[in-house]
């Protein structure tokens, strides 16, 4: 009974953080459409300038320029993507926004690139992430087994605070003191 708990426990925080990851970059997709939108179509109907397509194109190339001169050369094509991959078993993560911005901005400026191309390393760096956290979920999930759930559960909800109380604790009582009814309420 329990294997079959934690396995419905572990598809469910599977499911979790697959919902969260594919409502990442479905935002992504959905602002990348609503920008070039707005700088392609919207724009250039209300303000009728000849010129508006260089200008936009010049100062996006500018703006490219900039975050590239501050963040590093991202997003990384899908060939150094995978070679990562392959030499680090995963990708690093904790750069997931600044490369979303680096795909960005070339996306709503004119790049003749699709929105694969910056995505690739933000799609490897999330299946790297879940992976870390599927793996830690599995491994507390074994040492709660280990310990039982009814003593788990009893733990969690008869002493939710105890993680912070028990350093204060000595051997003469305090328990009892930080326990009483009158120092909660």
């Amino acid at each position: 009974m329990k294997k079959a708990w934690n396995g419905l426990l572990m598809f469910i925080y599977t499911v979790l953080l697959g919902a969260v990851t594919g409502s990442v970059i479905w935002g992504f997709l959905k602002l990348m459409n609503l920008c070039i939108g707005l700088l392609w179509d919207t724009l250039p109907a209300k303000l009728d300038f000849w010129f508006y397509t260089p200008v936009v194109c010049i100062v996006g190339s500018l703006l490219t320029g900039l975050y590239k001169k501050k963040f590093g050369d991202y997003p990384e094509e899908l060939p150094v993507v995978l070679a990562k991959v392959k030499e680090d078993g995963g990708y690093q993560y904790h750069n997931i926004p600044m490369m979303l911005g680096a795909a960005f901005l070339p996306l709503i400026f004119g790049a003749s690139v699709g929105p694969e191309a910056g995505l690739t390393g933000v799609i490897a760096g999330f299946c790297t992430w879940i992976g870390d956290k599927l793996k830690r979920a599995h491994a507390e999930m074994e040492e709660l087994t280990r310990i039982g759930v009814s003593a788990t559960l009893g733990t969690i909800f008869r002493s939710p605070m105890f993680g912070f109380v028990e350093p204060l604790e000595n051997e003469k009582g305090a328990a009892l003191l930080l326990s009483s009814p009158y120092i909660l309420s």
